[in-house]
């Protein structure tokens, strides 16, 4: 009679034929959180969690942008109309998502322009549509058109 030893991990001698399988498999477990746990100190020694955790450049807030002339303002709202229509009428499955970052982005440009002309500025983004509609309305009136 044959007796598999199933190792250091259980420590038991054993006849049975599932041991050694469950010894593999949680040496093989044991392997993978070992090779895990390497990769997280190596990550953490190098910086990543600095890297991962800062927002990209593009969301930070308007207040740390250049100042941007008029004429940019009115080029980066017809390009963000253009973008709203086209990923509103996509099939993707991110469109609501695109479409209310893209908003964002249309809302905080129109308060710039507002901020550009001395109008005063809207409530932070998102607006209400009704909001977005006056403020259009209020730039429209200062000849400012996309």
């Amino acid at each position: 009679m044959t007796v598999a030893w199933t190792g250091l991990i259980t420590g038991v001698a054993s006849t049975h034929p599932h041991w050694s399988a469950v010894a593999m498999f949680a040496g093989l477990a044991i392997s993978a959180l070992a090779l895990l746990l390497a990769a997280c100190l190596a990550g953490y020694a190098l910086g990543w969690p600095e890297l991962l955790l800062r927002p990209p450049r593009r969301w930070l807030s308007r207040r740390r942008r250049k100042e941007r002339t008029l004429e940019q303002l009115i080029s980066d709202l017809q390009h963000l109309e253009a973008l709203l229509t086209r990923v509103e009428r996509s099939r993707s499955p991110l469109r609501l998502r695109r479409v209310s970052m893209l908003t964002v982005q249309y809302d905080e440009t129109l308060a710039e322009c507002c901020a550009v002309l001395g109008l005063p500025s809207p409530s932070d983004p998102p607006l209400k549509a009704l909001d977005r509609i006056e403020t259009e309305a209020a730039l429209c009136l200062h000849g400012v058109t996309w």
